[in-house]
């Protein structure tokens, strides 16, 4: 079946040794704790932002967006300015944007 698929074995492997399963897993327990934010590609953040848990109360903050699998979702995650984030548990960190500023 997978050779219908894949050209062969290893790219099948080597499909599935890049999506970051860890990564992918720790977002989804982040996101059912409301730490992290899941949207439909065609909802504007501005309307959700409100929504996502702050643990930086005080700090200005900015908006991280996740690349994740291919399935038409956002996520986003609050962390501080400061921060230099590329990755969140393996997972590529699409852009940042700061959307509020708390002091």
């Amino acid at each position: 079946m997978l050779d219908e698929i894949w050209d062969s074995f290893g790219a099948y492997e080597e499909h599935h040794a890049s999506k970051n399963r860890l990564g992918m897993l720790l977002v989804f327990a982040l996101e059912a704790k409301e730490w992290i934010l899941q949207l439909d590609y065609k909802e504007d953040i501005e309307d959700h932002v409100d929504f996502i848990k702050n643990a930086w109360k005080g700090q200005p903050t900015k908006l991280l967006e996740f690349e994740l699998v291919d399935n038409n979702q956002a996520y986003f995650a609050l962390v501080p300015v400061n921060a230099h984030v590329t990755n969140w548990f393996e997972v590529q960190v699409e852009q940042a944007v700061v959307v509020r500023e708390e002091e």
